[in-house]
This record gives structure tokens, sequence and C-alpha cells, in this order.
């Protein structure tokens, strides 16, 4: 398929495919955990990775796509020391994610994962990573709220579904620290990163696996037509990884916030007509709060000194209006930073 030929085009072109495999991966889980009845997230996730593993494999020795393995950045002790923590907190985040869909709607759990930069701010601050600013104080404040409104409004709340959500949360942002502390220093690019972690990630979630799905999980289920779901679903997973690969190298960190804020809207709205889930007035109040919290992060993360001279209104304005030092650079292009993506599989 040909590329748009301008530059705006292409990254719209990449954003849009990043959005349908992002969309396309969160609804297919859902599906599988709850229309299909398969009620086993450790399973699925440790498909994910076993998939994830055999693509990469298969890449790295017939492809020039993954330089950091070809290059052997990773040494044995890098292995270990490094990569295999943020593995074990990414099994962690998946799993209970995906335990979560089991019981709650696609909507509330996109409304609960607006919280996610607020916990990673607060275990930066912990770790000394970030310092504490008015600003912050002020985007922890609107997503926490906007957060607590959904969650007060939130007509089929499960508790059991919901803990697992809020811990799910917790691993991911504490594994998004722990990518800041300790891996970052690699520069593994994205399908590298997914090369080395997702074996880890798998060994981790067998442990479990096996000791609380395994004895409930009976092989019947595994009809021609569900194994064919299931390959599908691998597929869509993976390709989720190259379209983070082809995002991360195509597109700007303003764009990268937008489309994120864009594809969260269009899940809930997904989520109420395909499994009609509920979503009540408060709810929209307090996830579109959160939104604005989020999109206010992002770009605060950008310009972090503008911020801080002209308040919170007066950056996101500069920012998103080019009206001062963080809206556009001599040259005419953006001067935010490109922002990474995940590459799991969530």
């Amino acid at each position: 398929m040909a590329a748009p030929p301008t530059t705006l085009g292409k990254s719209l072109f990449y954003i849009s495919l990043w959005m349908f495999c992002s969309v396309s991966m969160i609804i297919f889980n859902k599906a599988i955990l709850s229309t299909f009845e398969f009620p086993f997230p450790m399973a699925l996730t440790a498909w994910h990775m076993l998939f994830a593993t055999v693509c990469t494999q298969i890449l790295a020795r017939t492809t020039s796509l993954l330089p950091s393995v070809a290059k052997g950045t990773v040494t044995r002790g890098d292995y270990f020391g490094r990569v295999v923590p943020v593995a074990m907190t990414f099994a962690v985040s998946l799993i209970l994610s995906n335990t979560a869909y089991v019981t709650l709607s696609v909507s509330f759990i996109q409304m609960l994962k607006a919280s996610t930069p607020v916990v990673v701010l607060l275990l930066s601050f912990v770790c000394g990573l970030e310092k504490p600013s008015t600003v912050y104080v002020q985007i922890i404040a609107l997503v926490c709220l906007g957060v607590a409104l959904a969650s007060v409004g939130e007509v089929l709340f499960e508790i059991n579904g919901f803990i697992a959500q809020v811990l799910a949360v917790l691993a991911e942002a504490t594994r998004l620290v722990l990518v800041n502390l300790i891996l970052k220093q690699l520069k593994l690019d994205s399908l590298s990163g997914v090369y080395y972690t997702a074996p880890a990630c798998m060994a981790a979630i067998l442990v479990p696996f096996f000791c609380f799905e395994y004895p409930r999980l009976s092989m019947d289920v595994f009809t021609p037509t569900f194994c064919i779901i299931l390959l599908i679903n691998g597929c869509v997973a993976f390709s989720l990884n190259l379209a983070v690969l082809l995002l991360i190298k195509n597109s700007s960190a303003l764009l990268l916030t937008l489309a994120g804020i864009v594809k969260d809207i269009l899940l809930v709205c997904l989520s109420f007509f395909i499994f009609a889930s509920p979503v009540a007035e408060l709810q929209v109040v307090g996830f579109s709060i959160s939104l604005f919290g989020l999109f206010a992060y992002k770009n605060y993360k950008s310009s972090p000194e503008k911020f801080n001279e002209v308040g919170l209104i007066g950056g996101l304005a500069s920012s998103v209006f080019g009206t001062g030092a963080a809206g556009a650079s001599a040259n005419g292009h953006s001067p935010l930073p490109v922002a990474s993506e995940n590459s799991g599989s969530k």
C-alpha cells in the first residue's frame, strides 16, 4: 500500500493504522474473554507473548527490522538485570488488564486507564525522576477528579474487575518507570524490545497460568474455529507492535496525543454500540475531564519551562495554537519530541 505523499498525510496514515490495530486488539480481546466465553486472561496473554516471540525470532533471522538484536546490544547481564524486571511488571499488567475485561465494560476500563500517567508521575516523584510543580498538581487533580466521577457513574460496577484494573494501572506505571530507570539506556528499538521481553513475559505468565487457570481449562474449547480465531487474534496483537514502530518514526508528539484521545473516545463509543455497555452522563463528564488532564500532561512534558512560566491554560494555548515558544520552531516544524508507545498487545 502506497504511503500518502505529504508529511501530514503520512503521519495521519500511520496514526490511523495504529488506531485501527489498537482498537481492534482491545475489542477482540474483550470478545474472546466475554462473548466467546473464554475467561482465561492468563492463557490469552501467554498466547500473545508466544506469538510475538515466534514472529520476532523469525524477523531477526530474515530481516533487518531489529537492529538492536543484530548489534547484540543486550548482554546476558543486561537481560537478567534490566529486561527481566521490566518483563515481569509487563506480564502482571497484561494479566490484570485482561482479567478486568472479563467483568468490566471496555468503556469503563478506558476511563480508568486515563489515570496511568498520574500514577507514573507519582512514582517518578518517589524515584526522583521528576520534581513536583504547581502545574503537575493541577493536572493530577484534573485526572483524579475525572476518574472519580467516571467510577461513581459506572452502572455495571464490579468490584473484582475494578480492583484488577486499578492494580493493572499500578503495574503498568511501575513498568514505565522501570523502563526509564533501568532499560532506557539500552536504546532498544520497538521490535527489539518485543524480541527480548516477550519470552520473559511468557515465562512469568506460565507459572500462575498452570496454578490457577490450567486445572479449569478444557481442551474441548479449542475447536478448529476457535483456533483460527486465536490465530487471527495473535496476528492482530503482533500487527499492533508493527504499527507502533511505524507510528513512532512518522509522527509528532502533538499528533500522537490527539490520536490517543480520539482512540479512547472511539473505544468508549464502540463499546456502547458493540457490547451495549451503558455510559452514564456523569461518566461522560468525568471521562472528558480526564482526557483534558491527559492532554495537558502530555503537552506539559514537551515544554515544562513554558508551562511553569505562563501556567496550565497559557501553556496549553501556546502548545496548541503556537502562540509562544512551545508552538513552533523558527523553521516552521514542531519542536515536540517524538513520543514512544507501549509495544505490548493491549
